[in-house]
């Protein structure tokens, strides 16, 4: 009978006792070799612990690490999920009794439960932690309702308990809604999976139909829990080679972090002044406009304005006529500028969110106006990453994606169609190499944050066609410089 469980990882592995950890976390689990796996692995460490798992053909390993967090790559990521249920792996757990888990899975699956956790077993404490509730008991689980009528009896049983724990066995379905709707929580760092837990006092996602383990199922390493002797290291199980460290720090706990803020504060202000002044120093005509930038939120967006430096904006404002015919790489403030000036404009974002808010702000355009929604796509075993390759459609804040269907929205034009191309979105050698050719000769490729020399290093003779002007200074909203090269192409 085919099992209605896969096993899903996104974990961090960054030293030596991580990784040790996971290899013996993965052998504990001998007997779920033959499931699905869908693993993500970060951390400095992420090669050894990819080889550790490779051999296993039923393992699909990534190695996303977006600068877009934990939430955004397992989202991503849980498209490759297919089981009702999934066990959400941890690799400082250790599977206590490996026969019993698919049993455990498939008595969940004909209760319909939504959510086990499988860990913090605490000699027993899991059970009666939920003692006074009635529940209906089978082989391996018992099952109730969660509810808010009973969660109060709960919560003060044994220390209490988290809704959700991410150390679950749990509906795939559930998974997929926790993603989308707490996917705006800050309290943990945005690459920590923190976030997604639900505390014991977030009634709203209740009822839930609770699964209890009648033994314990995995036991944690080195976390006792609030316990004394929870752990594996505390029961004398597992070697206590180095002491429990966390990569994750809780924004709202780390009192360091919040002195320290404190102290840099001053000197952040005074620093950020004199930035400001010798900005304006600098600057003629557009000073008001960059003081209003460092004061309003949007400055470019509401503005009409490209958001790249004072200098490139004066050539653009000059340079841009009516009827051109403009792609743009990256929507944004650049994007109501060209049809402010009435060009024929052809923009493609990555950014779903962020693509849905900008249309919304040209509702009503009746411009010539294309747009394009292109996500970057995952790729598996993808362990290195180059964004100065123009042939991989890397972005250097996007390890283990690719931009390829970005990227290729322009390769649609015929050569020489385009009097501009605006490159200030992702995977810029990429797109930069794919414009070369569709834009017209006398026509100009804006190619912004320009002194990352990766964007170019390998792009030389492509661009031999093209002459250079660079633009360096001050820029809306920021107090450092940057800097906009224009090529403007001389060859066909």
């Amino acid at each position: 009978m085919e099992t209605v469980v896969s096993i899903f990882a996104n974990f961090f592995i960054d030293n030596e006792e991580r990784l040790q950890r996971l290899k013996d976390s993965y052998a504990s689990m001998s007997s779920l070799h033959n499931l699905n796996w869908v693993v993500n692995i970060r951390g400095g460490f992420r090669r050894e612990a990819a080889a550790v798992l490779k051999s296993n053909k039923n393992i699909a390993i990534y190695h996303l690490n977006s600068i877009d967090g934990w939430f955004y790559d397992t989202a991503n990521l849980f498209r490759q999920v297919r089981s009702k249920y999934v066990l959400l792996w941890i690799e400082d757990h250790i599977c206590m009794r490996p026969e019993k888990v698919v049993p455990v899975v498939e008595e969940m699956n004909s209760a319909d439960a939504d959510v086990l956790t499988y860990t913090f077993w605490q000699g027993g404490k899991m059970q009666r932690r939920y003692g006074g509730v009635p529940k209906k008991n089978g082989g391996e689980i018992d099952v109730f309702e969660h509810t808010s009528a009973n969660n109060g009896v709960i919560q003060k049983n044994e220390g209490g308990s988290y809704l959700v724990s991410y150390a679950s066995i749990i509906k795939s379905d559930l998974v997929r809604k926790i993603l989308i709707e707490k996917k705006s929580d800050t309290l943990w760092p945005k690459e920590t999976p923190f976030n997604f837990e639900i505390t014991p006092g977030d009634e709203k996602w209740l009822p839930l139909k609770r699964a209890v383990p009648q033994y314990e199922l995995f036991a944690v390493i080195d976390d006792d829990h609030g316990s004394d002797s929870d752990s594996l290291i505390s029961r004398n199980l597992y070697p206590n080679r180095q002491e429990r460290q966390s990569y994750a720090i809780p924004r709202s706990e780390s009192r360091i972090m919040r002195v320290s803020k404190r102290l840099l504060t001053p000197l952040r202000k005074t620093w950020s002044y004199r930035k400001a002044v010798q900005n304006l120093a600098v600057l003629s005509h557009h000073r008001v406009g960059y003081l209003k930038s460092l004061i309003f939120e949007n400055y470019c967006l509401n503005s009409g304005v490209a958001w790249i430096n004072y200098k490139a904006q004066d050539f653009l404002i000059d340079y841009v006529k009516p009827g051109m015919k403009v792609f743009e790489y990256g929507i944004g403030g650049s994007t109501f500028f060209f049809l402010a000036n009435n060009c024929a404009l052809h923009t493609v974002e990555h950014n779903a969110e962020y693509y849905e808010k900008m249309l919304a702000r040209l509702k009503g355009n009746k411009g010539n106006f294309l747009h394009d929604l292109k996500l970057p796509e995952v790729s598996e075993s993808q362990i290195e990453h180059d964004p100065s390759d123009p042939d991989l459609c890397h972005s250097s804040d996007y390890p283990g994606y690719t931009f390829t269907a970005y990227r290729d929205v322009i390769l649609s034009y015929p050569d020489s169609t385009f009097d501009l191309v605006m490159i200030d979105g992702r995977a810029r050698t990429s797109c930069l190499k794919a414009a070369i050719k569709k834009v017209k000769p006398g026509g100009i490729i804006v190619l912004d944050n320009s002194d990352r020399s990766y964007y170019t290093e390998n792009l030389l003779n492509h661009l031999s066609g093209f002459r250079a002007a660079i633009f360096r200074g001050p820029t809306p909203g920021l107090l450092h410089w940057e800097t906009t090269t224009i090529y403007e192409k001389t060859l066909n």
